[in-house]
């Protein structure tokens, strides 16, 4: 139905804007894009398109397939930056805390350290050397600190 203006409107309006959402599905729109581009709720655009399957092998899939792993990828580098830096500031304020371990404090956690990480004998395998296995760099410094506590040279270790 056209009004005095020649515009359409009223079930007229409706059924064309369907007919132009149904036509962006096919040429590879998301539900946001044709809501966008015709002006109406994101709900309507859904319920109108959402049962046609949108074709994710076309170009504009890979395309925004890329842009959000690009916008994933800056989220994700900034969340690791806030949360690296909210890392540095509790071992920072543990650090501050602790202070200088005392001897004995040392040989405690190096026992500790051992007997988590450290390769022990057992009654069928009899091991008469020190094997500590970690890859944190602070954990195997502290470690190093703990064997020179009980009297060995670091440089004896390999």
């Amino acid at each position: 139905m056209r009004d005095q203006s020649g515009a359409i409107g009223g079930r007229g309006r409706r059924a064309a804007l369907r007919g132009a959402a149904h036509q962006l599905r096919e040429e590879g729109c998301t539900v946001d894009e044709i809501a966008d581009r015709l002006g109406i709720a994101k709900p309507t655009a859904c319920r109108w398109v959402g049962h046609i399957p949108l074709d994710v092998s076309s170009d504009a899939a890979a395309q925004r397939r890329r842009a959000a792993g690009e916008r994933r990828a800056l989220s994700w580098a900034e969340k690791r930056t806030l949360r690296e830096a909210a890392e540095c500031e509790a071992q920072r304020r543990a650090a501050e805390w602790v202070g200088m371990l005392a001897s004995r404090e040392l040989l405690l956690v190096g026992a500790v350290l051992y007997l988590c990480e450290g390769t022990k004998s057992k009654p069928g395998n009899p091991r008469y050397d020190l094997t500590f296995t970690n890859s944190d760099i602070r954990l195997v410094e502290l470690f190093v600190r703990f064997v020179e506590a009980t009297g060995r040279s670091r440089h004896a270790l390999r």
